[in-house]
C-alpha cells in the first residue's frame, strides 16, 4: 500500500494537472478534463515511491492529453 503522505502529493499534483490541462482545452468541459485525469491515474502504477511522484504525474498528463486531444479531434469532425 502507498504510503499516505504519497498520495497526498500526488493528489495535490493532480489537482494542479486538471487546472493546466483546463487552460489548455477551454472548449472541453473541467469536468470532462477532470474524468480524463482520473481515468489515466486509474491506469498507471498507483503504488509508486515518493521519489517518483513527478514521474507518475507526467505519465497521467501525457495519458489524459492523448485522451483529450481525442476528444477533441472528434467533437471538432462532429462540428464539421
Amino acid at each position: 500500500m502507498a504510503e499516505p503522505f504519497l498520495l497526498r502529493r500526488v493528489d495535490m499534483l493532480l489537482v494542479d494537472l486538471v487546472q493546466v490541462l483546463d487552460g489548455d482545452y477551454p472548449e472541453l468541459s473541467y469536468g470532462l478534463v477532470a474524468r480524463c485525469v482520473e481515468v489515466a491515474r486509474r491506469s498507471v502504477d498507483a503504488n509508486a515511491p515518493d521519489d517518483q511522484a513527478l514521474e507518475l504525474v507526467s505519465l497521467v498528463e501525457r495519458v489524459a492529453r492523448e485522451d483529450l486531444e481525442r476528444i477533441r479531434a472528434s467533437m471538432s469532425a462532429a462540428a464539421q
